[in-house]
């Protein structure tokens, strides 16, 4: 529908019922939907005969396949996708015994069923599409081969996160820092967080100092347990290695992790935290203004929520970085489908849809800033908005004058602030930074106590950190775990 005038265009294709939950005016015959591109008009009573694509996802799916969606259906007007939640545990009996009920499986890379159904051969080669056998060779070779079986692709990468430890720049400045400073061990980092930081804090107004001062030490501490150990799994996993939890340096690491001090930053576990507070370990859009962040993005967003800093990739002391580690999802195609050509040619929609960010975090063939869509449009506005407000000065009284100044100057300083950096949705230096990282890019892999659903886990991660288990003790059963669950895989 024209939003302007109300007038329908032809009829585009039939839409599934997943989207019409998002119906915001209904009659007899009709339903208006909001979808990502705009307004559909869906005519409730089509009951033309279409051929049916079963669609399982764990999940739901990235907001850009809807119009991936969309596209499809309009080139393939006698299918009709329909979508349903997948039962992970089901998932490899329904191979096991060729289930052709499903024709598409949408699921984690980093879930031993994918590894399971990749590894064992279960899953439908994708050569017979050239588009998207090159879109995979094309990848980073740690992720080419994730998606790949015997050198052919087998899966489509639908989304891509990752998160990383930062230091915040903007402090680190204050401090008379820099990310240079930073040590590329954990074991460095440790020493930098208790003994080189606080060293520099008195440096800091009680302005500055608000930026941490509500993170209780045990946040600060569980936080960095669960990122050691989640690289540490990574990180062997990359090397094609089951992960061994009982490693003199992962011992060293938590034991050392244990006697952290935290005093001497002010962190005091029993100070509420501001909730206005850019604290440790949170999410901060003030250039940099924070002591420690958890989840700075490594991967790029489609939104382009990177702008919090740059990633610190720590190593465990054997001269190679830490892990890149990306959470991967991946379309698979059932090889027992009866519609295994309508499924390639749905994959092949998806491909040629997948936005600019994802194609640059999986491929280092993309090697140029992206902008955003409607950076156009918004320099534009910002170029005639600012010549209006000046001609308005100039022809002002002098009462008047002032505020209208004022109002220009903010406004050119978005404006420059958007031409510098909003623009992009992936900046040049970020995209560098990136690739220069590119040996560190792993896919994630599948750990026991992030992914337990038995809450054997928690509990003994629970009986460790009230200390009913030494550190060594703790590592040893995640070790025999880390074992058992490589037996099940084979």
């Amino acid at each position: 529908m024209d939003i302007d005038s109300g007038a329908l265009s032809e009829p585009l294709a039939p839409l599934p019922a997943r989207n019409v939950s998002q119906a915001v005016l209904l009659s007899g015959e009709r339903c208006a939907v909001r979808v990502q591109e705009g307004v559909l008009i869906l005519e409730l009573n089509a009951d033309a005969p279409r051929a049916p694509l079963v669609i399982r996802a764990e999940n739901n799916l990235p907001q850009w396949v809807d119009s991936a969606l969309l596209d499809f259906m309009a080139a393939h007007p006698d299918v009709a996708p329909g979508f349903d939640y997948l039962d992970m545990d089901r998932l490899l009996d329904d191979l096991l015994t060729r289930s052709d009920a499903v024709d598409i499986y949408v699921l984690p890379v980093n879930s031993p069923q994918f590894e399971a159904l990749r590894d064992r051969g279960y899953l439908l080669p994708l050569d017979g599409s050239a588009a998207l056998s090159d879109l995979v060779s094309g990848m980073y070779p740690a992720l080419a081969q994730a998606f790949s079986h015997d050198g052919a692709a087998v899966a489509l990468p639908l989304s891509a996160t990752g998160e990383s430890i930062g230091f915040g720049e903007g402090l680190l400045q204050k401090l008379g820092l820099s990310l240079a400073d930073v040590p590329d061990d954990w074991a460095g980092v440790l020493d930098f967080i208790e003994d080189a930081l606080p060293r520099y804090v008195d440096r800091l107004d009680p302005e500055d100092r608000r930026a941490y001062g509500g993170l209780q030490p045990s946040v600060l501490r569980e936080q960095l347990f669960r990122l050691i150990l989640f690289d540490w799994a990574c990180a062997a996993h990359a090397q094609g290695e089951i992960p061994d939890y009982e490693d003199p340096r992962l011992v060293a690491l938590l034991e050392r992790l244990e006697t952290l001090r935290f005093e001497a930053l002010d962190l005091d576990e029993d100070r509420e935290r501001d909730p206005n507070d850019f604290f440790a370990g949170g999410w901060s859009q003030n250039g940099g203004e924070y002591l420690f962040c958890f989840n700075l993005e490594t991967a790029f967003h489609p939104y382009g929520w990177y702008d919090a800093g740059t990633p610190v990739l720590p190593g465990f002391g054997d001269g190679r970085p830490g892990p890149l580690a990306l959470k991967l999802t991946a379309a698979v195609v059932n090889p027992y489908s009866p519609r295994r050509e309508t499924a390639l040619a749905w994959l092949e929609a998806l491909a040629n849809a997948m936005p600019a960010t994802l194609r640059c975090t999986l491929s280092p063939q993309e090697t140029q800033a992206v902008r955003r869509p409607e950076a156009d449009e918004a320099l534009d506005f910002y170029t005639r908005t600012l010549e209006d407000l000046q001609a308005r000065l100039d022809a002002a009284p002098s009462e008047e004058a002032q505020a209208l100044a004022q109002e220009r100057d903010v406004l050119k300083r978005e404006y420059e602030k958007y031409l510098a950096d909003e623009q992009w949705l992936i900046p040049q230096a970020r995209l560098d930074w990136y690739r220069a990282h590119g040996d560190a890019i792993v896919p994630a892999c599948a750990t026991w106590f992030e992914g337990d659903a038995s809450d054997e886990a928690t509990a003994l991660i629970a009986q460790y950190q009230a200390g009913q288990l030494s550190c060594r003790e703790f590592l040893a059963a995640l070790n025999k775990k880390a074992r058992m669950m490589a037996l099940e895989a084979n």
